[in-house]
């Protein structure tokens, strides 16, 4: 009776101490809430169910080839909880579906999250085109504390209204908080956002409490796209304002953002006193393309906080630094390319900024051409922190800066800078269209290579390290050895040798899908049986490749539907048949 009495004992024990179990569970259209949802054939139909059920610990599969409709919001998360649209079916995403607008003024969105450590995978998240947030994070008068740990990956969020609603907010994907709580521990990566009403990706705690704030947030390897509204003037592909610290957004794609009140990338101050301010906050080896390019936006309350915005690709649009103080600012522009088509300026700093002291502009590359101006206007002088900015203009002005009262052109920029380049930058420009990240790599006897200054940064655009005098502009030059080191001055020789073999060498093709819409290229040439590789060639065009086309030094990035064409040189001469690859 003893022993059995201590059994019992000890099962209580490991009862009422042990955490619950973690289950899985599966839903589908045509499932049943009756059964135990542990399974396909026992799968359940309806999100209430999944709600009213799961516990932290939990999984739920959506099954992929389904969709989930209802008003805003349509599912709300559980703590602890993970929730996949990919894994279970045979679609792509499972689909949460807007029918009706969200009556909220900060919409509550179709998905809200407003409790920790919650995971969202493979969801297609459809507005409909209804007035809806398609996620909102931290945004909710329900929040109790603090929150943390949220991993968004390979979402797409898509398809609000796209018409200027005039009292409400509505976003791609919200990080925020109110109430003086704060969101901590956000990961956002190989997610798709757009056509939004408003932002894609807004990180922004409420600016009307103050004392909270969003701490250690990542955007990798996202696609955003098509962002604002027609009409207004809201929807910057990324927007991050007020207290937001520890801010990492990088490897990212941002494109077709053409409204000109909104931009790729914003940074917002609206009253830094009160609601706080960006701090450590890094904008790097992003590809912005057909967007109005960076900016920043003030309420004449003063600017505070550091940022580095390095090693980004702008076409289309520069920088524009908006009027106010920037005592505290520690802003620093290091080593981007900008490609400036649109009317404007590569660099325009407004008529009333002050104090730019702590605002750093070094090793960038301008080219101002089609409807641009001339690369940098500071009618204030203001900006007096920079160096080694290589700045060309092809519009059919000799203008180079202007400040009051005097301009700098062609003839006088050593008087402005004493350390700026103007003279062609010699890009690759491989699709000859200027339209990929790859197009700005720099050829051989670039005028940027290795005349930068040493900024603290330790790769480039495409992860390349950086020499001790690095180039100017996103990409470091690399030989075609490999070495960041300064370029030989004649091209390879190429020789050829009686008893070396005849067979040519062999150049493979590999791919890794950065996004929906862009591609990692690496071409490997193999020379087993000869005397090694010297050099391969490849368009991106559809034209076929010659001795005179680009050189391949470094993997590039291309959309998806290119044409690649290649082939590769030995050191005896022998020369590959051209290749083809259809990037899909």
């Amino acid at each position: 009776m003893k022993k059995y009495t201590f059994f019992m004992i000890l099962i209580i024990l490991f009862t009422f101490s042990s955490p619950a179990w973690s289950a899985t569970y599966y839903v589908k259209t045509g499932g049943n809430d009756s059964l135990d949802g542990l399974s396909d054939a026992t799968a359940w139909a309806t999100i209430s169910k999944v709600q009213a059920t799961v516990t932290s610990g939990d999984t739920v599969y959506f099954r992929s080839q389904d969709t989930w409709t209802g008003t805003p919001p349509i599912l709300t998360a559980a703590a602890g909880v993970t929730y996949d649209g990919s894994t279970y079916g045979s679609g792509t995403r499972a689909t949460i579906q807007a029918t009706a607008d969200d009556p909220g003024t900060i919409t509550n969105g179709e998905i809200l999250i407003q409790v920790s450590n919650v995971t969202l995978k493979g969801l297609n998240v459809d507005g409909n085109g209804y007035m809806t947030t398609g996620v909102n994070l931290g945004y909710s008068a329900s929040m109790t504390g603090n929150i943390t740990g949220f991993t968004f990956n390979n979402l797409y969020v898509h398809n609000s209204r796209t018409t200027d609603s005039g009292s409400q907010y509505y976003y791609g994907i919200l990080v925020s908080n109110r109430s003086s709580y704060n969101t901590q521990n956000v990961t956002i990566t190989n997610t798709e956002v757009g056509p939004t009403g408003h932002e894609g990706i807004a990180i922004y705690p409420a600016w009307a409490t103050g004392g909270n704030k969003v701490d250690t947030i990542l955007v990798q390897n996202c696609n955003i796209h098509n962002t604002g509204s027609v009409t207004g003037t809201r929807g910057n592909g990324i927007d991050v304002a007020n207290a937001v610290t520890n801010a990492t957004i990088k490897n990212n794609y941002i494109h077709d953002i053409t409204n000109t009140n909104i931009n790729a990338f914003a940074m917002a101050w609206y009253n830094p006193a009160v609601y706080g301010y960006p701090t450590n906050l890094v904008f790097s080896d992003n590809f912005l393309y057909n967007t109005t390019g960076i900016s920043t936006a003030t309420y004449g309350y003063g600017i505070q906080g550091s940022a580095v915005i390095s090693y980004n690709i702008s076409v289309g649009g520069g920088v524009q630094l908006s009027s106010d103080n920037y005592t505290s600012a520690a802003i620093k522009f290091y080593n981007n390319t900008f490609y400036v088509t649109y009317y404007g300026y590569g660099l325009y700093v407004n008529d009333g900024a002050t104090n730019m002291s702590g605002v750093e502009f070094r090793n960038n590359i301008i080219w101002t051409a089609g409807s641009a101006l001339w690369p940098i206007k500071d009618d204030n002088v203001a900006l007096t922190a920079h160096s080694n900015n290589l700045l060309y203009n092809t519009t059919g002005r000799t203008t180079l800066v202007s400040t009051t009262p005097t301009t700098y052109t062609t003839s006088n920029i050593t008087s402005w800078e004493s350390t700026a380049k103007n003279a062609n930058p010699l890009f690759t420009d491989g699709s000859s269209t200027y339209s990929l990240a790859s197009d700005f790599t720099l050829q051989v006897g670039s005028p940027a290579i290795n005349a930068g200054t040493s900024v603290g940064l330790t790769t480039d655009y495409e992860g390349v390290s950086v020499s001790s005098t690095p180039s100017i502009g996103a990409y470091e030059y690399v030989s075609s050895s490999g070495v960041t080191t300064p370029p030989p001055t004649t091209t390879p020789s190429v020789t050829t040798t009686p008893s070396v073999t005849t067979t040519p060498p062999t150049t493979t093709l590999s791919s890794i899908t950065i996004n929906r819409i862009m591609v990692k290229i690496t071409l490997t040439c193999n020379d087993s049986w000869g005397p090694g590789c010297v050099i391969t060639y490849y368009t991106t065009n559809g034209q076929t490749p010659t001795t005179s086309s680009t050189a391949y030094f470094s993997p590039f990035n291309v959309k998806t539907k290119t044409t690649i064409k290649y082939f590769s040189i030995d050191k005896a001469g022998n020369i590959e048949g051209v290749k083809t690859s259809y990037i899909n």
